[in-house]
């Protein structure tokens, strides 16, 4: 099984892995050479206990701490670095990405991916370091089991073997359900969205509120099925393992007697092995889900940027020159379709020929779906025209690499507008002229400039 969330993060940060990989061998080891001393010093009689075994003990319960510590420390401030770098590089396509990629995404992916997927990161990186750090831990105790035993290592591997075989399956099937409650996760965002912005028309249509509700109900119902459903499967394979751990024991205990003449001590030694790595059995168990969750969070966020990516790889402009005045905007054979999943063309305007000169009023008019949100949208840049169709602006043609320098000229009001809590883009704002502006307007009982 691969685990993504390593790769992630050595991707995504700088962190010190040759580090990281010493302080997590060390710590195994050191928990592993633990038991070696305890077993050591209980099986000595108490009037002949070594008593420079105190001292090792001491040193060895001290490389556990720190590396510990550091273990965690490092995974709390990588998985943050890594989160926020995430979040600030897919913000940062996003706003620079095309209105095409909104439109067909939706906003509930987007925020499900850059708050509940990162989220799922940042809890999954302590249980995973565990995780690791118990598997160099296991690995080491299984060499001194061999050597204690031989036969009792091959009657702890064959359980462990099962274990894993039945972890294998469960994992496959559980992968599936978490990938789909996760999709389920963000068509919730979408419904909540319905809640939130068209909170004006549910309150005054008791119908409509009812069935986006039912929606909400019906899409946290599936998403809670298929959660339960995974986890489950998660549980039945941890139960698994401890059922396997205590019949394990007590075949160390009554059954391995009768196959060998292993002595009294050495069983004793084993069962307190294997009472030992119930610590690192735990953690092991522990990071099963996470490993899951973290997979499936991964793959959602590359997926995520690999969209963004397909709409065109965004190349930050050295300068930005902004037109203040123009003469003339045309449109000419300026055409636009519109896809469907199946990439044939559900909806299309044009070719359209319009000229708009400085000073003019124009007033588009057209029944619903005539195309006139679409045509604005190609008016301001928002919208590509396709091959063959032009916008000319005071006679030059407007490339792709001038689209932005275009949409400057605009100032938008739109039908679904956003009013934003600052007033951002300009330098240096004058609170007089704003509170002027707003009593022009009428609005200076309604809204007001405070600090920004």
């Amino acid at each position: 099984m691969e685990i993504k969330l390593i790769r992630f993060f050595f991707q995504e940060s700088d962190v010190p892995k040759g580090t990281i990989l010493f302080m997590t061998i060390t710590s195994g080891i050191s928990y592993a050479i633990l038991l070696f001393v305890i077993n050591k010093v209980a099986g000595t009689d108490i009037m002949d206990v070594e008593i420079q075994f105190f001292p090792m003990y001491l040193i060895l319960c001290a490389i556990f701490i720190v590396c510990k510590r550091y273990l965690l420390d490092q995974s709390t401030t990588v998985a943050e670095g890594v989160i926020r770098r995430v979040r600030v590089r897919l913000v940062g396509k996003l706003r620079h990405t095309e209105l095409q990629f909104l439109e067909k995404t939706g906003h509930g992916e987007i925020y499900a991916r850059i708050t509940q997927d990162t989220d799922i990161l940042s809890q999954s990186t302590p249980i995973l370091i565990s995780f690791f750090d118990a598997s160099v831990s296991f690995v080491a105790i299984f060499l001194y089991i061999a050597w204690l035993s031989q036969i009792g290592f091959l009657l702890i591997l064959v359980f462990l073997s099962a274990g894993s075989i039945i972890f294998v399956f469960n994992y496959m099937e559980a992968k599936e359900e978490i990938k789909k409650s996760r999709l389920k996760e963000a068509h919730f965002f979408d419904a909540l969205d319905n809640v939130l912005a068209g909170f004006k028309e549910l309150k005054v249509n008791y119908r409509k509120n009812s069935d986006v509700f039912a929606d909400i109900e019906t899409i946290s119902r599936e998403t809670e099925r298929l959660k339960v459903s995974a986890g489950f499967k998660f549980n039945k394979t941890i139960v698994f393992y401890y059922l396997c751990y205590f019949i394990l024991i007590g075949c160390v205990l009554f059954i391995l007697p009768t196959l060998s003449d292993t002595r009294n001590d050495i069983i004793v030694k084993l069962i307190a092995t294997l009472l030992y790595i119930y610590g690192s059995m735990d953690a092991l168990l522990r990071g099963i889900p996470a490993c899951t969750q973290s997979n499936v969070a991964v793959a959602n966020l590359e997926k995520l940027e690999a969209k963004l990516d397909a709409f065109g790889v965004y190349a930050p402009m050295t300068s930005l020159h902004i037109p203040t005045d123009f003469k003339k905007i045309v449109l000419e054979s300026v055409c636009f379709r519109y896809l469907d999943k199946n990439g044939e063309t559900s909806f299309a305007v044009g070719p359209i020929d319009l000229s708009i000169r400085k000073g003019e009023i124009l007033f588009i008019v057209g029944g619903n779906g005539s195309g006139k949100s679409t045509l604005l949208k190609l008016l301001l840049g928002l919208y590509y025209p396709e091959k063959g169709g032009r916008i000319i602006l005071d006679e030059q043609v407007v490339k792709p690499s001038l689209f932005q320098s275009y949409r400057e000229l605009f100032s938008i009001i739109l039908t679904d507008f956003y009013l934003f809590k600052k007033l951002y883009g300009l330098e240096s704002v004058d609170e007089k002229e704003v509170e002027s502006l707003l009593c022009d307007m009428e609005l200076q009982r309604k809204t007001r400039y405070i600090d920004g």
